[in-house]
């Protein structure tokens, strides 16, 4: 044999070996023993699995396939084009792959516990697990520490933020690439990082670890406490299931809670100072023992709030005390016109709100745990309010509901479940739309009122108003805060549904301008007839004589929608009508 040409057949096979990231002659980490899910002894790095074809966010692609190339990786650190010779199983050409998946498994070495930062880059789809989900087969998409699913650029990272012991951590890590750029990145920040940077290839060892038996629960009982302003308490001693020996507690959220809470690391006792203002705070605790660290979140809430307005006795949603103001719960992404949307996870920030007020974008305070963009003008979150209001006087009141997206209104005792219809709507603003009002008449007996208001923004302005108009409130005006209760009424009060009342319609509707008001029970003696734009203005007032029909022409209205109302000695009846 040529022995010239077998030294470069032999170098061409070295290179191919080593290029893509592949691991070299690395030390291996503290620990890092027995077998990888190939069967041979482990060693530095992750085991990779390359396999034909884009898995397309479908977890079960890499059981239910085979792969065509096994490596082991020493990183996770494939800049575009990186990925070394894939060409069987790739497709286009070795210095751009396209069409293929990875499966990368293994353990990471964590030498000082603490709470660590990981960032995810890549060009296509990519999916992280850490810790005991990492060991599920298929994994779990919805228990990925990150999830970048979708096709994308590298221009946008994931991250995520947990508490790490000391010792070896199970990895999983899917990724695809269907066209163009492939990138495929991880990083982290921590004890072991001081600083962002790549996780290095002595942190990974290419064995998978057992699973570790983390704590399971932990339970404050009560869980909520409610105090006035200027008042300080404390938590009960909370008991624990499934901790190993001398567990510790830490305040997982404490950076967006007041400095005024804090906890005992040795009992997990939470602390409320008499400093710490307004507002509904709920505590996520981080339990960590020998075998790991949990983050159960809202386990605990303190309220400090003005007491409840006179006969405002129902409980809160949360089962706390009820308190002036309403229960607010902010959750990531647009609900899309969906009640069940609110039910399917735990909020990601919950307040009392003294009323409906949010006129303009910068109105709504810090969302940062909930929205994108800035503080000034937060995006892609929705909002469910739920409590209830007092009115003093029966009688037909005008609900005004303004928002920019959609928003919808429930009175009552279809304002009680979890999901209310659509169709038991008191008013509908849903959909993707700008600033718009919808006004509805009511006719309301003096007391309380449950209600719930559920809104979504979706981006660009972003704006949620409540307002009302009838005996308690002579012209149109935001409702105050005096009225709000964060607990229900305690008792299904249905909208009054009165067979004699006054009603009028309008025929024909729309019109130009000119229509007859048609009225139903008109008693004895006149009336007044107004026409209001939805901005509150009249348009048109005039004195009406006991007729059941009479033929109005209103010039100069331009097109749109306006109220027809109707006053007389027994109550009011409201009519939309609309100019073209």
């Amino acid at each position: 044999m040529n022995t010239t040409f077998r030294g470069f057949s032999m170098f061409v096979v070295w290179l191919l070996m080593w290029s893509g990231n592949c691991a070299t002659g690395q030390a291996q980490p503290t620990g890092c023993a027995g077998l990888n899910p190939g069967g041979q002894p482990a060693g530095a790095g992750l085991y990779a699995e390359y396999y034909s074809g884009y898995f397309a966010d479908d977890q079960t692609y890499f059981t239910a396939h085979t792969a065509g190339i096994t490596r082991i990786d020493a990183q996770v650190n494939f800049p575009n084009s990186g990925f070394g010779d894939l060409t069987a199983v790739a497709a286009n050409t070795l210095a751009d792959p396209d069409d293929f998946s990875l499966r990368q498994r293994g353990s990471l070495s964590i030498t000082t516990p603490g709470l660590y930062t990981f960032y995810l880059t890549s060009d296509d789809a990519s999916y992280f697990w850490l810790g005991n989900a990492a060991l599920a087969s298929p994994a779990v998409a919805a228990q990925a520490t990150i999830a970048h699913g979708g096709l994308h650029s590298a221009s946008v990272v994931r991250q995520a933020s947990l508490y790490l012991v000391a010792g070896l951590h199970n990895v999983l890590l899917h990724y695809g690439e269907t066209g163009s750029a492939n990138t495929l990145i991880l990083e982290y920040e921590g004890p072991d990082a001081p600083q962002r940077q790549l996780v290095p290839a002595s942190a990974f060892c290419t064995s998978v670890q057992p699973f570790r038996n983390l704590p399971t629960a932990i339970l404050y009982s009560p869980r909520h406490q409610t105090v006035l302003p200027g008042t300080g308490a404390a938590s009960p001693v909370p008991t624990l299931a499934g901790t190993g020996a001398t567990p510790h507690f830490m305040l997982a959220n404490a950076t967006s809670l007041p400095a005024g809470i804090s906890i005992n690391a040795v009992t997990g006792q939470l602390t409320l100072a008499a400093g710490v203002g307004n507002g509904l705070y709920q505590a996520d605790v981080l339990v960590v023992d020998n075998e790991g660290a949990v983050r159960f979140r809202q386990v605990y809430t303190f309220t400090v709030a003005t007491a409840a307005p006179a006969g405002c006795a129902g409980s809160r949603p949360d089962g706390g005390l009820p308190t002036q103001g309403l229960y607010a719960e902010y959750y990531r992404g647009y609900f899309d016109d969906d009640p069940a949307f609110f039910n399917a996870s735990l909020p990601d920030l919950t307040r009392l709100e003294p009323q409906f007020n949010f006129p303009t974008n910068d109105s709504w305070g810090n969302l940062a745990l909930a929205a994108s963009g800035p503080a000034s003008n937060p995006d892609h979150y929705s909002a469910r309010f739920r409590g209830s209001f007092t009115v003093f006087q029966s009688g037909t009141y005008t609900l005004y509901l303004t928002s920019d997206d959609g928003s919808r209104l429930w009175l009552d005792d279809a304002a009680l479940p979890l999901a209310p219809l659509n169709s038991a709507a008191t008013i509908n603003n849903g959909g993707r739309h700008r600033d718009s009002t919808v006004a509805v008449a009511v006719a309301l007996a003096a007391g309380q009122h449950d209600v719930q208001v559920q809104y979504g923004e979706d981006g660009d302005n972003n704006k949620l108003v409540l307002e009302y108009e009838g005996p308690d409130a002579p012209t149109r005006r935001v409702m105050p805060t005096g009225i709000f209760c964060s607990g229900s009424s305690g008792r299904p009060l249905a909208v009054r549904q009165d067979q004699d009342r006054l009603r009028i319609s309008v025929a024909p509707n729309p019109s130009q301008g000119s229509f007859e008001v048609h009225i139903e029970k008109l008693p004895a003696g006149t009336g007044r007839l107004r026409v209001v734009d939805m901005q509150g203005r009249t348009c048109y007032e005039a004195n009406l004589a006991s007729a059941s029909k009479q033929t109005l022409q209103v010039p100069g209205l331009t097109s749109g929608l306006y109220l027809l109302r109707l006053t007389t000695i027994t109550g009011e009846a409201t009519q939309k009508i609309v100019v073209e």
